[in-house]
């Protein structure tokens, strides 16, 4: 029969043979198990939201009422922008895809020799 071990890889110790559906040896093992993998994902969650926070800083600093803004890229990673973050996609009928972030619209501009941000609020 094939040797079980528990799933704290601190712990590493074989399963008892009646533990048949059992993952972890003790309760302790599991609550450390899930304290480890909680950890992960608030950890992916803070990244996220201080990317998200900082674009919209940017964005409410550059164009604080509605209208459009356009800036070069290089100057708004500078000053904090992340192009990865943001919670929601629009594509306009010219096939350009919109990032949403908060009341605000972003896309950036490729085809030009250096990239270009846009900013948009209604």
């Amino acid at each position: 029969m094939k040797k079980r071990l528990c799933r704290n890889f601190s712990c590493g110790k074989e399963l008892p043979v009646h533990l048949t559906s059992a993952y972890h040896c003790n309760k302790e093992c599991y609550k450390q198990a899930k304290k480890i993998r909680q950890k992960k994902v608030d950890d992916l969650i803070k990244a996220f939201r201080k990317g998200i926070y900082s674009n919209y800083k940017l964005f409410e600093e550059l164009l604080p009422y509605s209208g459009r803004c356009i800036i070069d890229i290089t100057e708004a990673r500078v000053k904090g922008f992340d192009e990865h973050a943001y919670y929601g996609t629009l594509k306009d009928p010219s096939n350009n895809i919109w990032y949403t972030v908060g009341n605000y619209h972003f896309y950036i501009k490729d085809n030009t020799p250096s990239k270009l941000l846009t900013i948009y609020k209604k």
